[in-house]
């Protein structure tokens, strides 16, 4: 909800602080959907805007991975999984793929993850995912799979980012084509 009180009026890692402990709060008191909610916020800021080291974000995600197993939440770990994946991309951690402007690897496979499957049960992370993927790809250079991931995203019709800064970041990366 931060984001939407406040776009583009304070600097986004201000909200990094409280979101771990409105995290816990939720889980705590019974609202495990908007822990989780605020679990997956945190991820999305501290990865985009906190310039937090890589190997210390993905032990805050494996740490914080624990509640989504617990709470039953396969959207929530896939999207954190997502964050992991990435970062182990830009560790030079791939996996069994050579490419590292693919997000296949040891913690996710997009690949496997069916965009069917996604579309009708989690836009949110189809988003993400896809992002991501266009976010590798211009990073290591792969432009043409920058491209796909971004023509993907715009035919599903997604706007679960709507109003917030996802649509900023889109118009970024398709631009650099």
């Amino acid at each position: 909800t931060y984001g939407i009180v406040f776009p583009f009026t304070k600097p986004l890692s201000d909200c990094l602080k409280p979101l771990p402990d409105a995290c816990m709060a939720g889980l705590e008191y019974g609202d495990v959907m908007h822990g989780l909610r605020c679990l997956s916020c945190y991820a999305w800021i501290t990865y985009h805007s906190a310039g937090q080291p890589l190997p210390q974000f993905v032990n805050t995600i494996h740490r914080f991975s624990k509640y989504s197993i617990e709470y039953n939440s396969t959207s929530t770990l896939l999207a954190l999984k997502v964050f992991v994946q990435v970062c182990a991309n830009f560790m030079g951690s791939t996996g069994a793929s050579p490419n590292p402007a693919n997000l296949v690897g040891d913690h996710f496979d997009l690949d496997a993850v069916s965009s069917e499957s996604l579309c009708k049960t989690h836009m949110l992370l189809l988003e993400q995912t896809q992002l991501m993927q266009i976010i590798l790809g211009y990073f290591f250079g792969d432009y043409e799979k920058a491209w796909i991931a971004s023509e993907n995203l715009r035919a599903t019709g997604a706007t679960s980012f709507a109003g917030l800064m996802f649509p900023h970041f889109l118009a970024f990366y398709r631009g650099l084509t």
